[in-house]
């Protein structure tokens, strides 16, 4: 189960309840850029590294991450050799995701890719829509999309819902 979205729109939360649910691991990369990063480029590279080996390492898995960037396509090949995989694609508007970050306290060191989280947040947004709407990165026929601006529990139960209809 591959959770993607935007920062601040609840993959963690939702991968966390879903692993938790269904008793496997959840491989989030904030958790690896917490373990084997400093925030330099050489840091993310080593967070990057780990997280596709755990991902392929494991048999099933919740994998979090914005679903975007160059590390998506990496990510998209280890999926692709499991075959049997659901793509979770997060929505919320930009303005419901920078108010959740602005509401959290900063632990993960991300490197500095010299914007900032105000411009960031809706411009992943947009590149996720259209990266989405034509397959760039992920199957169109592999990908979900869930209101996440509804409440945690609700998003959770739409998305068990759409896992056990796709068989998973």
């Amino acid at each position: 189960i591959v959770l993607i979205g935007t920062c601040g729109v609840g993959k963690t939360t939702l991968g966390k309840a879903i692993a938790i649910l269904r008793s496997i691991p959840l491989l989030s990369i904030d958790d690896f850029r917490r373990h084997a990063s400093d925030g330099s480029p050489a840091g993310e590279v080593r967070a990057w590294a780990l997280f596709l080996e755990a991902i392929a390492a494991s048999a099933r898995a919740v994998v979090e991450f914005s679903g975007s960037g160059h590390f998506a396509h990496l990510v998209k090949m280890q999926m692709a050799a499991k075959q049997d995989y659901r793509v979770l694609w997060l929505q919320a508007a930009p303005e419901v995701c920078l108010q959740r970050v602005a509401s959290r306290p900063l632990e993960v060191p991300y490197p500095d890719f010299g914007t900032s989280l105000d411009k960031l947040v809706p411009e992943l947004h947009q590149r996720l829509r259209q990266e989405i709407a034509v397959g760039t990165i992920w199957p169109r026929e592999r990908v979900q999309a869930l209101d996440a601006s509804r409440e945690p529990a609700l998003l959770l139960e739409g998305a068990l819902q759409q896992l056990e209809r796709e068989g998973q």
